[in-house]
């Protein structure tokens, strides 16, 4: 019911969806913060190599960002398509298991057949994980993670106006 009472609101789908971006970026970004103070103190806790944040803060906070808003207009299109939330949920966790598996994240690219390398090219999971790896394991900053930076961000570009299109289409009356 709170989704009907927002629409009563005097502004435009883009402006609630936009609140509803600023917010669950956010929570991307605590939960990347999380995920690397976790790398720094705990891991040594553990026996562990501790995650070396050399130098390259400005290219880790520009892809940590890109790579929020990627998944971010990703789970508002899901959200937006699905009737209901059993279908969100499903189709959410099974179609990012999958661009996990196509993108690299289980098999590295290069152990791929060469039809397989090429699918990899169009997993937003492998260009987020390939800036990562430019900047951690490649000590690369923020020129060589560009390519990747402007793909998600084209992509977040792109389910952000496909969700907008989609509203517009099942509710017109949100206009």
């Amino acid at each position: 019911g709170s989704q009907i009472r927002l629409l009563t609101l005097p502004v435009n789908y883009m402006t609630l969806l936009m609140g509803k971006v600023a917010v669950y970026l956010l929570v991307c970004l605590v939960q990347m913060s999380a995920m690397l103070l976790a790398g720094v103190f705990v891991l040594p806790l553990i026996g562990l190599p501790r995650l070396v944040l050399a130098g390259a803060f400005g290219g880790l906070l520009a892809i940590s960002l890109v790579v929020a808003l990627a998944a971010v207009g990703y789970g508002l299109m899901i959200g937006t398509v699905a009737r209901t939330h059993q279908q969100a949920a499903a189709f959410g966790s099974i179609s990012v298991i999958i661009l996990a598996a196509v993108g690299g994240l289980w098999v590295p690219i290069y152990l791929m057949p060469p039809f397989m390398t090429v699918v990899a090219g169009f997993s937003p999971l492998n260009w987020a994980i390939t800036a990562f790896y430019n900047l951690f394991l490649r000590g690369g900053g923020m020129v060589t993670i560009l390519p990747q930076a402007a793909k998600l961000l084209a992509f977040f570009a792109a389910t952000v106006a496909l969700t907008a299109i989609y509203q517009r289409i099942r509710r017109p009356m949100n206009n």
